[in-house]
């Protein structure tokens, strides 16, 4: 992947760690409370993306979330890959933050099919940034990245061959969803401290 990233690769690009860390942060949050104001939700039974179904009573606030976490995403992404000569190592980023707005801009119950592949572009894409963010980075964020990128895709296979069982199909969707918000507010968190370190 070439060098790793530091605060010189961050000349003229301010903020760029706060879209994914307010992003993370707002996407928790949301989807916590969301879930403990839905009547009769269950964590272990029900997909995170019931929330944000037509005629829910959280769908204009989970989704509205969910679009503007994607939003987010996509600015840091930007900031952080344009004009930097990494063009493929952007493509996971930019294709999980398009999975945020298809999944916010197409609730499960009237465009499933569109809301699916955002669902897939956001646990595979944003598996993969984790793991393209451990070969870019310092060796404690690297680790949080490479658990956060390995961890998803255990849950998306153990899914297969018995977590649904364990955790419910619920359950077993949050472990591959969680370690992606928890890496992007680790992640935007880690950028931050490096233009910090730059400007003093």
């Amino acid at each position: 992947m070439g060098e790793q990233l530091n605060s010189d690769n961050l000349v003229k690009k301010k903020g760029t760690g706060t879209g994914f860390a307010v992003g993370g942060i707002l996407a928790m949050l949301v989807t916590t409370a969301s879930q403990a104001v839905y009547p009769t939700f269950s964590t272990r039974n029900d997909a995170i993306s019931t929330l944000g179904g037509v005629g829910e009573p959280t769908s204009l606030v989970w989704n509205s979330a969910i679009v503007l976490t994607g939003l987010l995403w996509l600015l840091s992404t930007y900031k952080l890959f344009h004009n930097g000569g990494r063009k493929l190592s952007s493509v996971p980023f930019y294709l999980a933050g398009i999975g945020f707005l298809f999944v916010g801009l197409s609730p499960w119950n009237k465009y499933p099919v569109t809301h699916t592949i955002g669902a897939l572009l956001v646990f595979f894409f944003g598996a993969i940034s984790c793991l393209v963010a451990w070969r870019l980075t310092g060796k404690t964020i690297g680790k949080i990245s490479l658990v956060s990128g390995v961890l998803p895709f255990l849950a998306f296979f153990g899914g297969v061959d018995g977590l649904d069982n364990l955790l419910g199909t619920g359950g077993a969707e949050r472990m591959i969803y969680y370690p992606i918000l928890l890496w992007a507010i680790a992640f935007g968190g880690y950028l931050l401290n490096l233009e910090n370190n730059q400007s003093q």
